[in-house]
């Protein structure tokens, strides 16, 4: 009935009664103390809800034993109390335990199974893992609805549910039937003024405003903030998340000082009841802060948003604990609009260097925060640890194997082992726990990173976000995607400058068009050629003038090497191929570049130098021109009727031919034909031909100073839309094919599936049985290996540079996987690389690297790969009448550590 202080009352009188009577540990008494729990936990009295949840559990495990159907539901009630108070890393196993307790005891199709089905979907909505959550709620409303009927109360909160996570996809048309129905159902069952009609009046209302229907929306939260003050007290938190939302209707209709009332009340009761570092706390300070904005007071709105990032920083290193890598990346998409929002303050407001520290603590988060697990993990795993490594090692090599497969049943394979890879590599970052919230402590500020950069060096920390244009008279706020770039010159410390570069449309559009130019080929008669140097240069410029304008050349002249830590689209621009200062020479050809996923790395770098470097120094191994063994047809393409074979990527399908590359045997002779001359009594690894295979690449590769491979690479592409190719370079033909929704399934696709390299019989991966060698290794592969102290990889071979796009986050490709294995630097490349250009150029690369400078100081491996790059393009100028032909020497890109 919805009358939550009088239900106290009597549950306070029966738990005196039974422990009296019963005895401390009686079930009798954990009964009470679970059901006084519940109506604590309506009431807003986290904490004490959860001293008794924590009581009833301990006595229902002593007494009834630890797969008791009653344990699992304290399980659920406990659960749920962290999940109100925002602690998802303790919740989630209580609800898994929960979910398994009740399949086995009741079967798969009762209503307590709905329960733990809902519960453990609405925490995976809450992290953002929508399309996990989509699936349980519709299978708790199928269950529901069989179990208890169609107008069950029950039903609605499934309906309920079901319909929030659909929200966040955007399509308001699927959600608006689900809310009706669900509150027809209650306002039936429940009588029009119990507590559940107001959450569906409060949802519905908000898909009804979303569809432009104000008035209709503003009715529908006035009457749910009404029932929810008669029912609960006028200092209950879901009043307090009535006030916030009919709050954002009237700021949205202009009515700024009701709006103002409306917000300020519900952050004094959320604060009071959550605590000032809650999520739904940071969510009310968000939307306070940009009225403020919007009312002319940028002063008071910068410490309200400043707050509320303060709180999100919290909340996510304390959430981020148990999740795996997906669901991290999921969970900091949830937060990233207050993220968003401070950083559109201007610096009139908040100074360049405060600014840019928040950037520091989020930009590549993900990326440190499972490295730092992988480096805790590896260097003194428990004895628990190890089987949960040594389980993930073989989920990853059985979901490679598969991908490149095409079996009856292979696609419920692949989304059965990606699930249980996620909970394995929850397991793993809840073991890690303590170490992880001890370096989420650390704050790195500006001053530690121009600290960090060598003396003239210049950083260029770009940042693409959601930038905030506070209201003008009529003209509401808006958010439009935007670029914006972080300076600073080691040696001047801390003088950070901030450049807004306008909005992101244009930039992405001129960074695409300049990608393209630079492998474009147009036919002229029978005949193909590239575009000219001089074409190229103009779309340069064109993108030049976006990224790099006056203010922020002004930076760049007597800088001794430039950083370069892009975000976006920008991750895959070559940096050295934009225009100098005179518009018609390259940046290198002024300067070495070094590409880091932020300033923060520079950090890392500086705090591995020491303690991660091998002592055998010098060791070297190489891969080149590997046997891939004879084609194996696989399915035909309608289309065109290609021999391919399918990925289980998200519906790819990639040749099953993968052609010889006789250039990268020579190059391989080469480079030992350098290392015997400068490094002399190295020990050098070398395999070729059938020999060159991933068992005994995974063998060798610990250890290792350099490593060298040089053959074939992929990128099937985020999108599913792969570039167009030629078979004469070190890539692989892709074909496209429809974006198979079915195979992402409950979680997803592994992006870490779509990039890797080919070695010793990659043509013959169709007939590799589950968990065999399959000739490929893939960048989910590569973050199982141990690159710890491994100076340099050179990945010869096609875009290798590549990965899916998380702004704000590296790369996810092989850059990622070989940067978390934990190698210091990588050379990789941006597209497909031409075969005897890239012997010359990597000839040179290595000659250049073991050759002492002039003063006894090696140059340093960005200055050595630009020395390269300047030699083939002198050459290329003499050899084609000027044209340096950039297709051939400019792909190359270094990442990491530039000494």
């Amino acid at each position: 009935m919805g009358d939550y202080g009088e239900a106290r009352l009597f549950h306070q009188e029966a738990l005196r009664i039974r422990e009296r009577a019963l005895g401390a540990t009686h079930p009798d008494v954990a009964n009470s103390l679970n059901n006084l729990a519940v109506v604590m936990q309506k009431l807003g009295d986290y904490s004490e809800a959860q001293l008794m949840l924590e009581r009833a559990l301990q006595i229902r495990e002593q007494v009834l034993g630890p797969v008791h159907p009653s344990v699992a539901k304290s399980l659920n009630n406990l659960a749920a109390v962290l999940v109100s108070m925002g602690d998802y890393s303790r919740a989630r196993p209580l609800l898994e335990r929960a979910l398994l307790i009740d399949e086995k005891a009741s079967g798969p199709n009762h209503p307590d199974v709905a329960t733990d089905l809902s519960n453990l979907a609405a925490l995976l909505n809450d992290i953002g893992d929508y399309a996990s959550a989509k699936v349980l709620h519709e299978r708790a409303l199928r269950i529901r609805e069989q179990a208890l009927g169609p107008a069950h109360p029950d039903v609605a909160s499934s309906l309920n549910n079901l319909a929030e996570t659909l929200i966040k996809t955007g399509d308001l048309s699927l959600v608006r039937p689900l809310h009706e129905r669900a509150l027809r159902i209650k306002e039936q069952a429940l009588g029009p003024n119990h507590p559940d009609v107001a959450v569906s009046l409060s949802n519905l209302a908000f898909v009804v405003g979303a569809m432009g229907n104000r008035s209709g929306a503003l009715q529908l939260y006035e009457r749910a903030l009404r029932v929810r003050e008669q029912a609960l007290g006028l200092n209950h938190p879901e009043v307090a998340t009535d006030l916030n939302q009919l709050a954002g209707l009237l700021q949205d209709t202009g009515d700024y000082a009701n709006a103002r009332l409306s917000y300020e009340r519900a952050l004094r009761i959320k604060e009071e009841v959550l605590g000032p570092t809650h999520p739904e706390v940071a969510s009310v300070l968000n939307n306070l802060g940009l009225l403020l904005w919007d009312t002319g007071e940028p002063g008071k709105a910068s410490e309200v948003l400043e707050r509320a990032m303060h709180a999100v920083e919290i909340h996510t290193a304390r959430s981020l604990v148990g999740l795996s890598e997906r669901q991290k990346l999921a969970f900091l998409r949830t937060s990233q609009d207050t993220f968003y929002n401070y950083a559109s303050m201007p610096p009139q407001v908040v100074p360049n260097d405060t600014m840019y520290a928040a950037v520091l603590r989020r930009k590549n988060l993900v990326f440190r925060v499972l490295s730092e697990e992988r480096a805790a993990l590896t260097r003194a795993p428990d004895p628990k640890v190890r089987p949960l490594l040594e389980r993930r090692e073989s989920l990853v090599r059985e979901m490679t194997s598969l991908t490149f497969r095409s079996e009856q049943g292979q696609r419920e394979r692949v989304v059965a082992l990606e699930k249980e890879l996620e909970q394995v590599e929850a397991e793993l970052s809840r073991t890690s726990a303590a170490f992880r919230a001890a370096q989420a402590e650390a704050r790195a500020i500006a001053t530690d990173v121009c600290q960090a950069l060598p003396r003239d060096a210049v950083l260029l920390d770009y940042v693409r976000y959601s930038r905030y244009t506070p209201a003008q008279g009529n003209k509401p706020g808006r958010w439009e995607a935007s670029y914006t770039v972080f300076i600073l010159r080691g040696g001047r410390c801390p003088n950070v400058q901030r450049v807004e570069l306008g909005p992101a449309v244009p930039i992405d559009a001129a960074a695409e068009t300049f990608r393209q130019s630079l492998t474009q080929v147009r036919k002229i008669g029978d005949k193909e050629e590239l575009l000219s140097e001089s074409e190229i240069l103009a779309k340069a410029r064109a993108l030049g003038a976006l990224v790099l304008p006056p203010s922020v050349r002004q930076a760049l002249p007597g800088a001794a090497m430039l950083n370069i830590a892009p975000d976006g689209p920008l991750a895959v621009v070559p940096f050295q191929l934009l225009p100098g200062e005179n518009g018609q020479t390259y940046l290198v050809e002024a300067y070495p570049l070094v590409t880091i996923p932020s300033g923060r790395d520079l950090l890392h770098l500086m705090r591995e130098e020491s303690s991660e470097r091998r002592e055998a120094a010098g060791a070297l191994l190489l891969v080149g021109n590997p046997d891939y063994g004879a084609a194996v047809a696989g399915p035909s393409d309608k289309k065109d009727g290609h021999r391919a074979l399918p990925r289980a990527g998200c519906g790819l399908e990639v040749t099953a031919e993968f052609l010889p590359l006789p250039g990268t045997a020579q190059e391989v002779q080469n480079i030992v034909g350098e290392a015997s001359n400068r490094l002399r009594g190295a020990a050098i690894s070398r395999a070729e031909g059938k020999d060159a295979s991933e068992p005994w690449l995974a063998q060798k590769i610990t250890g290792q100073r350099y490593v060298h491979l040089a053959t074939h690479g992929y990128f099937a592409g985020d999108t599913c839309t792969p570039p167009a190719s030629t078979r004469d370079q070190r890539g692989v033909v892709v074909q496209a094919a429809r974006l198979d929704e079915d195979l992402r399934g409950p979680v997803g696709t592994n992006p870490l599936l779509l990039s890797g390299i080919a070695l010793a019989g990659a043509n013959q991966r169709a007939r590799a049985t589950s968990g065999a060698e399959d000739g490929i290794l893939t960048a989910l592969e590569v973050t199982g290996l141990d690159l710890r102290g491994t100076e340099l990889i050179v990945l010869s071979a096609c875009e290798t540079g590549l990965g899916v796009q998380h702004t704000g986050q590296e790369l996810l490709g092989l850059r990622w996987a070989f940067g978390m294995a934990g190698t210091r630097s990588l050379l990789t490349s941006l597209w497909k690389v031409p075969d005897e250009p890239t012997v010359r150029l990597m000839t040179k690369f290595y000659g250049y690297l073991w050759r002492d400078a002039k003063d006894g100081r090696p140059l340093g491996k960005a200055a050595v790969l630009r020395q390269a790059q300047l030699d083939l393009m002198r050459e290329n100028r003499a050899r084609f009448n000027g044209d340096s032909r950039p297709i051939e020497w400019a792909a190359w890109v270094l990442s990491g550590d530039w000494q």
